[in-house]
């Protein structure tokens, strides 16, 4: 049996219209005179669930600071994209979205599109795949206890590596068929708050995920075949192994027998970027030139203290152990 946590709360459309007004009055403000260009990059699919999500063009990042002072009133606004008019070409090495839609300022001629760059599709599939989503999965799938609103979110950002590996291979209708469904589940959520169908998506995503890092291995070349491993933030041991049972049965079995809480993997070789062909190495750090946040591999060590670094240590030792006498 699960137990089911913060549940969402239907807010009406009228409040995020109201916040994307009157965030626009602030920028208004800011800029008086100044050439700026508003663009949304959020679905509003499910009211509550999803943030406001906004792009930024100026001329430079001179209210860049203002801009995120201001955004802190607002409850339904996330922290927003900023970009310069002369990087306007780049921006497909700015962020992994590639929806925008204009809202207000000087209308891009352009269309804000990320090009056709496999590359690009490999790098924002890898993103998904390999920071967060997978680990978040599985913690609430053993620990049988739900958190609702960050688990319909969580599941919904699956769209983007199955949109960018769908365009770089024929991906199973299985799949295509699992996130459109699952698209409409979580718009009717509030007509139809089904806790049976979400544990039963949030299987399907634990699966599906599994197969779109294979699917994700086989498109990615590796310069080398030495098994690795990280800790910190996102422990992973990485392991030259073509069999995706061996990495299931890895993974689960630390969450059966070490910890339900531990944000643990056992991935393919293909998923650590220090062993990316050079080719693109060079997309990702052109990435990592417009957005120093991209890599998250470490914690902001001003925000760590002494207990959390000395969970940090026990869990490395955990792993260590477990990598030891499960002879990974």
């Amino acid at each position: 049996m699960y137990k089911f946590l913060n549940f969402p709360k239907s807010i009406p459309i009228e409040e995020y219209e109201n916040q994307t007004k009157e965030f626009l009055n602030d920028l208004n403000s800011l800029y008086i005179n100044n050439k700026f260009s508003l663009y949304s990059i959020w679905e509003l699919w499910l009211l509550w669930v999803s943030d406001l999500d906004f792009l930024i063009i100026s001329q430079d990042f001179l209210f860049k600071k203002n801009i995120l002072d201001i955004i802190k009133k607002y409850n339904l606004i996330d922290t927003p994209i900023f970009l310069e008019y002369s990087k306007i070409d780049n921006i497909e090495y700015l962020t992994h979205h590639y929806n925008f839609n204009y809202v207000w300022g000087y209308k891009i001629d352009e269309k804000l599109l990320i090009k056709n760059n496999k590359n690009l599709f490999l790098i924002y599939s890898w993103k998904v795949l390999f920071f967060s989503w997978l680990r978040n999965f599985y913690i609430p799938f053993f620990k049988k206890e739900i958190n609702v609103k960050k688990t319909l979110s969580w599941i919904n950002d699956l769209r983007y590596p199955i949109y960018y590996l769908s365009k770089i291979t024929n991906l199973d209708k299985e799949i295509l068929d699992f996130i459109n469904e699952y698209e409409n589940f979580r718009k009717n959520w509030f007509n139809n708050p089904d806790e049976k169908k979400l544990v039963i998506f949030l299987e399907k995503s634990i699966k599906y995920t599994w197969d779109l890092i294979f699917i994700f291995s086989k498109e990615m070349f590796v310069i080398t075949s030495i098994d690795t491993s990280i800790y910190w933030r996102f422990p992973t041991i990485f392991k030259n192994n073509n069999n995706q049972e061996f990495f299931i049965k890895k993974t689960e079995q630390y969450f059966k027998k070490i910890s339900k809480i531990d944000r643990f993997l056992v991935l393919p070789i293909s998923m650590n970027y220090k062993l990316w062909d050079d080719k693109i190495k060079k997309d990702l750090n052109i990435i990592l030139s417009m957005n120093k946040n991209f890599l998250k591999f470490w914690f902001i060590w001003l925000k760590l203290n002494i207990l959390l670094f000395l969970k940090k240590i026990i869990d490395f030792i955990k792993i260590k152990l477990f990598e030891k006498y499960e002879k990974i």
